[in-house]
């Protein structure tokens, strides 16, 4: 099974990555405007006197984009969104018996392009645990394979964060804790279920039972951005339950409000 940038981080699994739209990694040639033709043509048909003849000073190379870019894209700083974006993500705990240095990391798979410094907030899903302010401190920029878009990897270092404490007792070289990360940082927390009520979308999926996260960004103790996982089979079914249907297929939807009683879908995906 492939996942592609829009599978998960996406999915209640992780490891996989987290569908979203991107670039090629490969810069566009300019257009070429000149040729043979085209250089004859500008040849002068009398003779010039080289010594007061004005030679233009070569171009300066134009720089480097720091991340590679969508066709058409320029680099965002959260998205190009106004509110802040809402999306999944996966903290991973890595720890050397040998010795060597424990690690704590969130990590994540965007759709769009996220500098290294830029802040973000990150909250636990199954903790009290506050959530915190961090930085970015790795992006890879991963190009369009087939039909999947291409994507951003972020990796940010929480190993000095409260995080660190999710650690569990148990023996294995890994450890990972479902999460939230809001982009650009701010307030940010997990709305009760039962404090959601009938505040949702009224689409294919969306329902108390495939509710994964209600997230509220401006302090105001109401569900800003809802994340759904269900089968796709069987859309009132939560990832969580297992499928009755004959497919595997798992299935997210992302909506952020759009009004007092409106939602609008921001992204969609499948693990297939």
């Amino acid at each position: 099974m492939r996942l592609g940038p829009s599978s998960w981080l996406a999915t209640p699994l992780f490891f996989g990555a987290c569908q979203a739209t991107t670039h090629s990694g490969h810069s566009q040639p300019a257009e070429h405007t000149g040729g043979r033709a085209q250089r004859h043509a500008d040849r002068p048909s009398a003779p010039v006197d080289v010594r007061s003849a004005t030679v233009a000073a070569p171009a300066s190379p134009e720089p480097k984009a720091a991340l590679p870019q969508a066709p058409g894209t320029a680099p965002t700083r959260c998205g190009g969104s106004e509110v802040p974006w809402v999306w999944p993500a996966v903290i991973v705990g890595r720890r050397d018996y040998k010795g060597g240095p424990k690690t704590v990391t969130v990590d994540t798979v965007l759709p769009w392009a996220i500098e290294v410094g830029q802040a973000v907030s990150v909250v636990v899903v199954s903790s009290n645990l506050p959530a915190q302010d961090l930085v970015v401190t790795e992006v890879r920029a991963q190009p369009a394979v087939d039909e999947y878009p291409a994507s951003w990897v972020v990796g940010v270092d929480a190993g000095s964060s409260v995080f660190a404490s999710l650690e569990p007792q148990a023996w294995g070289d890994t450890w990972s804790d479902t999460a939230i990360l809001v982009c650009p940082a701010g307030p940010v927390s997990l709305v009760a279920p039962a404090d959601v009520d009938n505040d949702l979308p009224a689409r294919t999926g969306t329902s108390l039972a495939t509710l994964w996260a209600a997230v509220d960004t401006t302090g105001d103790g109401r569900p800003d951005t809802e994340i759904f996982r269900f089968w796709c089979d069987t859309p009132d079914v939560s990832t969580s339950r297992p499928q009755p249907g004959a497919s595997y297929l798992s299935c997210q939807s992302i909506y952020r409000r759009a009004g007092r009683k409106r939602w609008k879908l921001v992204h969609d995906s499948r693990d297939d």
